[in-house]
């Protein structure tokens, strides 16, 4: 049914199609979506919110959700994005950091670093950048805040 290559951290799940279900995890959730971002929108900026986002038009700059994230099939969304989990079917050109699964559909394009407990792609995805996963993934940014406070509790020499 499918391919996996997996170490002792890392899960990469290549998906065959229809092996999760039709909208790839976002199936049976109670309360479903809070904020679609519909084909015709395009957001231009920071977007933060808290529960599920479904985008199935235009994002510019950063989005962040403390929920799950759909991108549909025709979304474009260039940002950095952090979610807790992402089911990407449509074209993301920036960083994806998730905390839980970052689930790529065949129509899936990503330019940009992927980084999540497990990443499942189907085939047909494509992905021009880093894929880290397993319990020690972290983001680059979250590794620069963690070194930056650090170097701020280093007692400097006179």
């Amino acid at each position: 049914m499918y391919n996996s290559i997996a170490s002792t951290h890392c899960f990469l799940i290549l998906r065959m199609p229809g092996m999760f279900g039709k909208d790839g995890g976002f199936e049976g959730r109670a309360g479903g979506v809070e904020t679609v971002i519909g084909s015709t929108v395009h957001l231009e900026g920071d977007f933060v919110g808290e529960q599920d986002v479904l985008v199935e038009g235009a994002v510019t700059g950063t989005l962040k959700t403390k929920g799950n994230l759909r991108v549909g099939e025709k979304a474009v969304v260039e940002a950095e994005v952090e979610a807790n989990s992402a089911v990407i079917a449509g074209t993301i050109r920036g960083n994806v950091t998730v905390k839980d699964k970052i689930d790529l559909q065949a129509s899936a394009q990503v330019e940009g670093d992927l980084v999540a407990q497990t990443i499942s792609v189907e085939p047909g995805a494509t992905i021009r950048g880093r894929c880290e996963c397993g319990t020690a993934a972290k983001s680059e940014s979250v590794r620069d805040k963690e070194e930056l406070k650090k170097k701020k509790e280093i007692p400097a020499m006179v």
